[in-house]
Order: structure tokens, then sequence, then C-alpha cells
């Protein structure tokens, strides 16, 4: 035994009121006490944020809020015929922004806001396989706000085409 548990058993048991063995619970109790404080210091707050971390996100599926077609937006319409789902980006004035994803063998109605439209009118899309680098880059196309843009993207990314109403 340590020097000051027996100084502090020899104290109490000298107290004639007191039994050894009780003597012995009352040091066996204040220090399980103590170490369930402890345990609860560090499990409450271990506790927390483990729910915390388990809860779900507060945002929207894909976070991102859907475009508004207005008449200054223009409509891509995005026919994929490809085997695999493409990434579809708008390269606008030196910059090349993420636009959607679409599903492989779907058609899908995509908005390109007119944010995303060059200051001259003029505008790139581009096409990535998700999961591979080949990728379509359509030729600069000249587009008025409120055309309609028709994407085909076929298994072999070569003869895909675009055009524009």
């Amino acid at each position: 035994m340590c020097c000051g548990v027996q100084a502090a058993l020899q104290e109490l048991v000298s107290k004639e009121e007191v039994s050894p063995l009780d003597t012995i619970r009352t040091l066996y109790s204040s220090r399980v006490g103590a170490m369930m404080r402890m345990v609860r210091l560090i499990a409450v707050p271990l506790l927390a944020a483990g729910v915390l971390a388990c809860r779900g996100s507060q945002f929207p599926e894909d976070g991102l809020p859907e475009p508004v077609l207005d008449a200054q937006s223009v409509i891509l319409d995005v026919q994929n015929h490809n085997w695999a789902d493409m990434i579809i980006y708008v390269v606008h004035d030196g910059r090349r922004t993420r636009l959607n994803t679409v599903t492989a063998t779907k058609t899908t109605t995509l908005i390109i806001p007119a944010n995303m439209i060059g200051q001259v009118g003029n505008l790139q899309l581009v096409a990535r396989r998700v999961g591979a680098y080949d990728r379509y880059i359509s030729p600069s196309i000249s587009i008025r706000t409120g055309s309609t843009v028709v994407l085909t993207l076929e298994s072999d990314l070569r003869r895909s085409s675009i055009a524009v109403w």
C-alpha cells in the first residue's frame, strides 16, 4: 500500500467508531467515484462529438442550387450515347466552369446561365468521361441568349457533335 493510503487508514482506524472494513470501503468508494467522474468528463464530450460527426449533411444532395431559366440563359440538350457518365464543362472568357454531370445513355436538358456566356457570346463545351482522361472539346461556338445548343456524345468521343438552334 502507498504511504498516504496507509496513513489515512491508520487515522481512521484509530477512531474507535470506524471498523477497518468500513475504512477500506470508504477509501475504495472515493477512488471509484473519482474514476467515474474522470470517465464522465472524457466520455460525454466524445459521445457528443460522435453524434455530431454522424449527423447528415444540411445541404441538398448535389449542393448546387438549380439554375433558373430566364431570357438571358441558353438551353443545353445533352444526348449521351456513351457508356459512361460524363462531366460537362463550359469554357468562357478563358475559364472552365463545371456545369453538371450527365448519366450514361441518357438525354438531359441543362441551363447555361448568362454569366457563363462569354462577353462576345463565344463559348466552348468540354465533356469528360468520369474516371477517365479522354474528353470531347467542342469548337468555339458563337451563341445568343435564348438559343438552344444540342451536344451529342457518342461512344467514341471523337465522333461527338454540337449544333446550335
